[in-house]
């Protein structure tokens, strides 16, 4: 077998130094799958009911796509293990020839035939190993002291602590009844009187009680029971030997074969495509391997099998492990890298498995252009270009609320703006460029009538009476 993995690591080790330039794994896809990948990264886009989003979905131009080498490989090994085991049992019977031999290299037996890629093991027996002895917990007899009843095949009945009674539930254990006249259990011993009120009481009624006692059931008043983990031998069977009084001890080569598994996935993806993509029978797991990344983008399946092979025959070199044997299982997955482009946003996506997954939602980023141009629009007031880019925003996803609000919010700005521009609007009739002329309202001509009234009826006959006033007081001074 060892000769067989150095054969294998010699023809790898040859695959590792071939000039893989001849090969290029990264295939270049014609102008008719091009053009079926721009459908699909179309379809990201268009919605059936927005126009406007169909036409975006005709502005999607693919800037490149490749046919990557992605690979699911399996290694399988299978690791052999063995030691010396003393396997000890009951003596069977039968004549045993003397014991020959008393120890064994595990390593000398060959191996026996491998069934499969799986776990596996087999005991060989040692010939002449085998030694009859007398078993020594029982000391030959075959048998040993039952625990529980210390050899004696009974023990103390449990219901009554062997006392072979119980206390009479009827009159607790006095052997009379409550006192007739106050009720109470108290009574003396010397005399069949009640403590309390000294008042006579008369014997328990129950007619099995005997002084306040009732025989126990379990035992029949024997005090003891057999004791049944020995059903009343007194001996118990020993365990070593099984009754035998002897045991066989024969020495047995346990060889073990342990089979392992070391998945490893290579592409030429970046890392936030490894978790997207998935093999047929399972996730994917990552491991690291010498070479291995620039060999699955160069050589072919078959001679990436080799390489691998190679490389793991490689770290083995040189270890304590005995392998008896190495299996590698190359899966390539169809994957394609596709780049596109949207109204100049970039956006990369890969094919695999049918499904087509972008790196972001091209939609998504249409949406959020569409609202950008929106606050933009509102912050030139450009009302009707802002609610243009607001309204389809919320055609594209109905219930994006922060559209609803935007829209709420332009309305409200052009109303305000609308109400602005009526204030500063100047008069009719007014030269151009003259500054707006004050017209009075009806409100400040009835204030200027009353203003007007209380002059004439108040101001002006005050000056008058007041002017009489002084006139009469200067002639009464002369």
């Amino acid at each position: 077998m060892n000769a067989l993995i150095a054969i294998v690591a010699a023809v790898c080790g040859a695959a590792q130094g071939a000039d893989w330039s001849g090969y290029e794994m990264r295939r270049k896809l014609a102008e008719t799958e091009l053009d079926a990948l721009r459908q699909r990264a179309a379809a990201l886009v268009a919605r059936p009911d927005v126009p406007e989003l169909l036409e975006a979905a005709k502005r999607v131009t693919v800037t490149g796509a490749e046919e990557l080498p992605v690979y699911r490989i399996l290694i399988e090994t299978l690791v052999e293990e063995r030691k010396l085991d003393r396997i000890v049992k009951p003596y069977a019977g039968g004549a045993v020839p003397a014991r020959e031999v008393h120890d064994a290299d595990p390593w000398k037996p060959a191996l026996p035939e491998i069934r499969g890629w799986e776990t596996q093991s087999w005991r060989l027996p040692v010939e002449k190993s085998v030694e009859v002895r007398i078993c020594k917990p029982c000391g030959g007899k075959g048998a040993n002291d039952c625990q529980p009843c210390k050899g004696k095949g009974m023990i103390n009945c449990g219901g009554c602590a062997g006392t072979g009674n119980i206390p009479d539930p009827e009159c607790k254990g006095t052997g009379l009844k409550p006192c007739p006249e106050c009720g109470r259990g108290g009574t003396s011993k010397k005399e069949n009187r009640c403590d309390w009120c000294r008042a006579v009481r008369p014997p328990c009624g129950n007619s099995v009680c005997r002084s306040g006692k009732l025989m126990c059931q379990t035992c029949n008043g024997l005090k003891i029971l057999g004791c049944p983990p020995c059903q009343v031998k007194g001996k118990m069977s020993c365990g070593s030997c099984v009754g035998k009084g002897k045991i066989s001890e024969t020495l047995e080569i346990l060889i073990v074969l342990n089979a392992s598994k070391a998945e490893h996935t290579q592409t030429w993806l970046g890392e936030a495509w490894i978790k997207q993509v998935k093999a047929a029978d399972g996730p994917w797991a990552r491991q690291e391997m010498a070479g291995l990344e620039e060999a699955a983008g160069r050589i072919p399946e078959e001679r990436l099998r080799e390489f691998v092979l190679a490389q793991a025959s490689a770290a083995r070199a040189g270890g304590k492990d005995k392998v008896r044997g190495q299996r590698v299982s190359v899966q390539r997955v169809p994957v394609t890298l596709v780049k596109f482009e949207l109204d100049g946003a970039t956006y990369e996506a890969i094919l695999s498995g049918g499904e087509f997954t972008a790196d972001r939602p091209p939609l998504a980023q249409w949406i959020v252009d569409r609202m950008q141009g929106a606050q933009k629009a509102l912050a030139d007031a450009k009302f009707a270009e802002a609610r243009e880019q607001a309204s389809l925003a919320l055609k594209a996803d109905p219930k994006l609320g922060d559209a609803k609000v935007l829209l709420g919010e332009i309305v409200k700005a052009e109303a305000d703006a609308k109400e602005r521009e009526k204030a500063m609007t100047p008069a009719a009739g007014a030269p151009a460029g003259a500054a707006p002329q004050y017209e009075p309202s009806m409100n400040d001509m009835t204030c200027m009538l009353i203003f007007v009234c209380f002059v004439l009826i108040v101001v002006v006959p005050g000056f008058f009476v007041f002017r009489s006033m002084f006139s009469r007081g200067k002639g009464v001074g002369v």
